[in-house]
């Protein structure tokens, strides 16, 4: 599949996946993550894979890493992985694990403090 046509589909399931969720902040989390995935772009390119993860970072609350590999890649599937905290985890353990994975570490610099925010998967 072509990078511009996975960013699409990234972008396609994660705001339906999380229609009329918030963040923390009280945004739609469809705006939270079009800003970061717009962050991601403005620096690395519109068509460049770590947009479709900022879009689908937050994914794994609701999809298996398996059906996102099956859709997006292994790459990308594993990224968004990296990028998903585990219960019980440090957060010194998630950036860690997040800024060792190739795509996960552009999208782990554009969180910023939003990393913080980051909850484990159900």
């Amino acid at each position: 599949m072509e990078n511009r046509d996975l960013t699409i589909g990234a972008r396609v399931l994660a705001r339906g996946l999380h229609a009329g969720s918030t963040d923390e902040q009280g945004r739609g989390l469809g705006e939270a993550l079009a800003a970061l995935a717009a962050r991601v772009a403005a620096r690395h390119g519109e068509r460049h894979p770590a947009v479709a993860v900022a879009w689908l970072h937050l994914s794994l609350e609701q999809v298996t890493e398996a059906e996102l590999a099956g859709s997006f890649g292994e790459e990308i599937s594993s990224a968004v992985a990296a990028l998903t905290p585990r219960a019980g985890e440090a957060h010194a353990a998630l950036a860690a694990r997040a800024s060792s994975h190739r795509l996960a570490r552009l999208v782990w610099e554009e969180l910023g403090a939003e990393a913080e925010l980051l909850r484990p998967a159900c």
